[in-house]
């Protein structure tokens, strides 16, 4: 008995190993290549974002951490199709889920994983995501987006578009929560394009960072294909009446969020 106690000891042990190096690959997505692009761009990692926006010494407690990994291996929500586009594994699926206490309130926060494929949608993404949001609904915890995604990942689209439980639900989710009023606030901490201008929009209040933070449908490089006439970027460059705070007091959004929060009913 003994034996077999130790036995199962080490076998479950080594597992333990292998999930929490499947974590810290999360953590680490990108390495720090990735982290010193975030900083030429006077940004901070997601989870930065995420433990400066929790009322101090409170806990973020993730969900969905282990989602994505060896995605193209898996039959189910995965596949072959992620393996052609050479997007196999996706480390923590893409975005960052959680539940945290912000002004004393339980607070579902989704955060786009920029430092992976400017922040896109895959179809692991999105049911990560939406999981996310179905249990805001039922917990009636407002959500809080920060946000900065180039949309849908285009090639990896099938799966996304246009089925119940695909990428408009999440809007939809969204708004439907809003009418109950569940607040949905956003943070755009850089450059949402497509479906990740729409997390902008959307929300119940939205505050965007001056001259980092730019919402798109589609933009400059999506019109000036060859097919289309150019147009210069500067037309599409349109004042949001939003809140909106200077790109070098970025750590100040925070506390505005923190603000808004505690201003809601």
């Amino acid at each position: 008995m003994e034996k077999e106690r130790e036995t199962n000891l080490k076998h479950w042990e080594e597992q333990d190993a292998v999930l929490l190096k499947h974590r810290e690959e999360a953590y680490n997505i990108g390495g720090a290549e990735q982290a010193a692009r975030l900083a030429k761009q006077g940004k901070k990692p997601m989870r930065d974002l995420v433990k400066m926006l929790i009322d101090p010494g409170t806990d973020f407690y993730e969900l969905g951490l282990d989602a994505g990994y060896d995605i193209g291996k898996k039959l189910l929500y995965g596949g072959e199709i992620y393996e052609s586009e050479k997007r196999g594994h996706i480390p923590g699926g893409g975005v960052i889920t959680g539940v945290g206490t912000v002004m004393g309130k339980d607070c579902m926060i989704f955060a786009n994983e920029n430092r992976y494929a400017a922040g896109t949608y895959f179809p692991i993404t999105l049911k990560k995501h939406m999981r996310a949001q179905a249990i805001a609904e039922q917990c009636e915890l407002p959500c809080i987006y920060i946000a900065d995604s180039g949309g849908i990942n285009l090639p990896l689209q099938v799966g996304c578009f246009a089925d119940d439980g695909h990428f408009g639900t999440m809007f939809y989710n969204m708004c439907r929560m809003s009418a109950k009023g569940i607040r949905q606030y956003t943070l755009s901490t850089g450059g949402n394009t497509a479906g990740g201008a729409y997390i902008v929009y959307l929300a119940s209040e939205s505050i965007m960072i001056e001259k980092m933070a730019y919402a798109f449908l589609a933009g400059p490089p999506w019109s000036n294909r060859p097919s289309v006439k150019p147009f210069p970027q500067k037309i599409w460059v349109v004042p949001m009446s939003t809140p909106s705070i200077p790109a070098a007091a970025i750590t100040s959004s925070e506390p505005r969020k923190r603000e808004l929060q505690n201003s809601a009913p």
